[in-house]
C-alpha cells in the first residue's frame, strides 16, 4: 500500500472514532449517566479528579445535554450532546461555569478533539445567546452590535471531563496538540507556525487506576462503584472489597447497584435485585453478590470437571456428539464427580458410555 493511500485509511479510522462512537453506547454508558445525573455523585466525580472538595452539589443544576443550531453556511442543522451537563453557581441565573461529563468504556484515540469540539460548541452557544440578547436590546452599536458581542461580555467557562472505566490504560494523547502533525513542517517554518496552534488539555478521570485511598475519602456511595471497578477482574479481590465494606453495601442506593451490575457484566445482580431488596428501597449487595460468587464457584467447579472428563475421553478418539451433549448438561457436581473416576479408569469411549447406563 502506497503512503498516500495508507494515510487515508489511517484518516478515515480516525473521523471514524470521532463521530461514530455513539452509535455502541450500551448499558454501561446509560446506567453511569443515571448516576452522573444526581448532583452528589456528579460532584464527587469533579473532586476525586481535582483531588479536592470543592464542587459542591447544592450549587449544581442539570440542564440541556443537547446543543443545538443552523450550520455556518446556513445550510442545514447541527446537534451535540454531552452525557450528562450541569450549570455551577449560587443558582441557575448566577452561573459561574458550565461542567459537562464525558462516559467512556473504551479508549478513544480522538478523545481529546472531540472534547475540544464539545467546548467549542458550548462556546458558540453562549455566543448566540449573548448575541440574541444585544439584538433584542439594542444596547449596543457600532462594531460591537455587528459582532453580536460587546467589550464588556464574558464567556462561563465551558469544561468536559472524560471519565473513563475500561480495562486497558488509556495510553493515547490527552492534548489537542498531540493530534498535530507538526513534524511534517520544515523546522524554520515550525518555529513560527508551533507556537500559534491552539492547545486543549483531555481531563480524564480513569476510574481503574484510581488510588485506594482517594477512592476512599469520596464522599457518597460512588465510591463502592469505583472500588468494586478497580477489583472487578478478580473474583477474590471482590469478595474481600465486599466483606471490608460490608456495613455500608448491605443498603445500597439502586442507581450505584445498577451501575455495577451494568458496568462489571455481572448480568445476576440484575436477576436477583428484586429478591434483595430492602424494605426501604435500598439494594442489599451483600446478598447479591454472595449469590453470584457461589454460583461462578459452582460454575468454575462444574466447568472443571467437564472439561477433565472430556479430556480423558479424547484420548481414546472423537467423543459421540450424544455423549458429549449429555456431560456439558449435567448440573449435579457428585454425578460428574463419579463419571470423572469412569472416565479415569475406563478404557475405551464405549466402556465408558455402558458405565455411564449401567451405573448413573
Amino acid at each position: 500500500m502506497n503512503e498516500s493511500k495508507k494515510d487515508f485509511y489511517v484518516l478515515g479510522a480516525f473521523y471514524i472514532s470521532l463521530f461514530t462512537e455513539r452509535r455502541y453506547m450500551g448499558a454501561p454508558n446509560a446506567a453511569f449517566n443515571t448516576c452522573m445525573k444526581r448532583k452528589e455523585y456528579f460532584a464527587d466525580c469533579f473532586n476525586i479528579w481535582a483531588g479536592r472538595k470543592i464542587i459542591k452539589p447544592e450549587k449544581l443544576f442539570e440542564i440541556n445535554p443537547v446543543i443545538s443550531g443552523v450550520n455556518l453556511d446556513g445550510k442545514g442543522t447541527y446537534e451535540k450532546r454531552n452525557d450528562v451537563k450541569m450549570s455551577y453557581g449560587e443558582d441557575k441565573e448566577h452561573i459561574r461555569a458550565v461542567l459537562c461529563i464525558e462516559n467512556q468504556t473504551t479508549v478513544n484515540p480522538a478523545m481529546a478533539v472531540r472534547n475540544y469540539i464539545y467546548d467549542a460548541y458550548g462556546y458558540d452557544d453562549q455566543l448566540r445567546q449573548i448575541r440574541r440578547v444585544h439584538r433584542m436590546q439594542k444596547a449596543i452599536s457600532g462594531d460591537e452590535y455587528v459582532a453580536g458581542f460587546s467589550r464588556k461580555d464574558k464567556l462561563v467557562p465551558h469544561v468536559t471531563l472524560c471519565v473513563y472505566s475500561g480495562d486497558k490504560p488509556w495510553d493515547v494523547g490527552k492534548n489537542l496538540k498531540d493530534f498535530m502533525a507538526v513534524e511534517n513542517i520544515p523546522y524554520t517554518e515550525r518555529e513560527i507556525i508551533s507556537p500559534m496552534i491552539a492547545d486543549s488539555r483531555l481531563c480524564i478521570l480513569d476510574i481503574r487506576r484510581l488510588p485506594e485511598k482517594a477512592v476512599k475519602e469520596m464522599d457518597t456511595e460512588l465510591k463502592h462503584l469505583f472500588g468494586i471497578l478497580k477489583c472487578s477482574k478478580s473474583r477474590y479481590k471482590m469478595e474481600v472489597y465486599v466483606k471490608k465494606n460490608m456495613e455500608e453495601l448491605c443498603d445500597m442506593d439502586e442507581d450505584i447497584y445498577n451501575a455495577i451490575a451494568s458496568m462489571t457484566n455481572i448480568h445476576m445482580l440484575d436477576e436477583v435485585k428484586s429478591i434483595v431488596k430492602n424494605e426501604n428501597g435500598g439494594i442489599n449487595m451483600c446478598k447479591a453478590f454472595n449469590d453470584w460468587s457461589r454460583k461462578e464457584r459452582y460454575q468454575g467447579r462444574k466447568a472443571g470437571r467437564v472439561e477433565d472428563i472430556l479430556e480423558l475421553l479424547e484420548d481414546y478418539g472423537t467423543v459421540p456428539e450424544a455423549v458429549r451433549n449429555r456431560i456439558l448438561k449435567e448440573r449435579n457436581l457428585e454425578i460428574l464427580k463419579k463419571w470423572l473416576k469412569l472416565a479415569a479408569r475406563t478404557h475405551s469411549i464405549e466402556e465408558f458410555c455402558k458405565g455411564m447406563e449401567m451405573n448413573y
